[in-house]
């Protein structure tokens, strides 16, 4: 998620990231998601978490994602100086 933050120097969600670039990072997430449950996640020891860990999870990622746009945001703001 933060390649989609980084990427430009426009906030995200006012710069559409491209149809790849998006697509990649949806499969990412989703086999990131899916692959402690499958049998080769087994077979390299992932055990699958609670629910209320991967809300708890996506709670920090989606803070991580404001934190990066926001020191971004001065990044940019204090290089024009």
């Amino acid at each position: 998620m933060i390649v989609l933050v980084i990427r430009t120097r426009k906030p995200f969600f006012r710069s559409p990231p491209g149809k790849w670039l998006f697509g990649d990072t949806l499969a990412i997430m989703a086999v990131t998601l899916v692959f402690p449950f499958t049998f080769l996640g087994a077979e390299f020891g992932f055990v699958s978490r609670p629910p209320v860990f991967l809300m708890l999870m996506g709670g920090i990622v989606l803070l991580y994602g404001i934190a990066a746009e926001f020191v971004k945001h001065l990044f940019y703001r204090n290089l024009r100086r």
